[in-house]
């Protein structure tokens, strides 16, 4: 069986026409950061290392205590394809609590423009358990923050399935006929 690594960040930026980046960052290229980009990893860092000392979200996003935070951890997925190919996909999400996944984000943009996307829905595959997602957008230029909730169900983890399979196999092909797959042979945990 051969395996294609895949994570939302990829199939995300390939769904959207950024074919490019998707295939920079499926080779594990490094794809230049922005300052956004870079103001949002540092936020990020300084988010997590808040939450591990804490157990609470920091001030900025809200100041509440979570229950049983877990922050940053590595999830990955076996998803099968056809008769010779497989998914294997990740992610991170950035908390995890028993009964939702949180998603921090650091920009301009408000919660409203992240709730329509599928990345807290393709988190739900690796914890179906979890009901609720949410998304907290710090606005870091006016102090501001946004929240989005969406509920997590079969259905949302249905469409994440039905998203990997069709554009992930839209990939799949596209690296298959310009030579550019690379069976993934690292460490894959069930």
């Amino acid at each position: 069986m051969m395996t294609l690594k895949i994570s939302h960040s990829i199939l995300s930026a390939w769904k959207s026409g950024k074919w490019e980046d998707a295939v920079s960052y499926y080779l594990g290229r490094d794809v230049p950061a922005t300052d956004a980009m870079q103001l949002g990893r540092l936020m990020d860092e300084k988010w997590t290392k808040y939450i591990n000392e804490t157990g609470k979200m920091p001030e900025e996003l809200g100041g509440e205590t979570l229950d049983s935070p877990r922050t940053q951890v590595k999830y990955q997925l076996r998803i099968p394809f056809s008769d010779e190919y497989e998914f294997l996909l990740r992610g991170v999400p950035d908390i995890t609590t028993p009964t939702q996944i949180i998603d921090l984000k650091c920009g301009r943009s408000d919660a409203n423009s992240y709730i329509g996307k599928m990345q807290l829905d393709y988190y739900s595959l690796f914890l179906p358990e979890c009901t609720e997602g949410k998304y907290i957008c710090f606005n870091p230029y006016t102090k501001k923050k946004t929240i989005g909730l969406k509920f997590l169900s079969q259905k949302n983890r249905d469409d994440a399935l039905n998203d990997i399979m069709t554009f992930g196999g839209e990939m799949l092909d596209y690296l298959l006929a310009n030579k550019l797959f690379k069976n993934y042979e690292g460490r894959i945990v069930s």
